[in-house]
């Protein structure tokens, strides 16, 4: 029985292993047409956006204005740094600073 699950853990592992790593390997080897490798560096912005913009809704309707300055300061760090690991740290890191300024 135990034995199953891991199979079925592993299998699911694999299948969402494959499509994320394919690409990335493809971009690398140089076999990728230009608009799709565009498009592939568009995807950790996009990301960005859906991490942040729903919390900024729903999380932040007692004072926006924290919401509004953390997606600002997420979006320019995104911009000027690139990446999406800093850019979402910087924006806790201001909407934390901001809130605990404001209580």
């Amino acid at each position: 029985m135990f034995s199953r699950y891991v199979i079925v853990v592993l299998l699911s592992a694999a299948a969402t292993y494959l499509p994320r790593v394919l690409p990335f390997f493809a971009a690398h080897a140089g076999i990728l047409p230009r608009h799709i490798k565009r498009f592939l560096s568009i995807i950790p912005v996009a990301t960005l956006g859906a991490l942040l913009f729903p919390g900024l809704i729903v999380d932040f309707s007692f004072f926006p204005l924290a919401g509004i300055i953390g997606i600002s300061v997420a979006a320019l760090a995104a911009w000027r740094i690139g990446g999406i690991i800093l850019p979402v740290l910087m924006s806790i890191g201001t909407v934390f600073l901001i809130l605990m300024a404001f209580p």
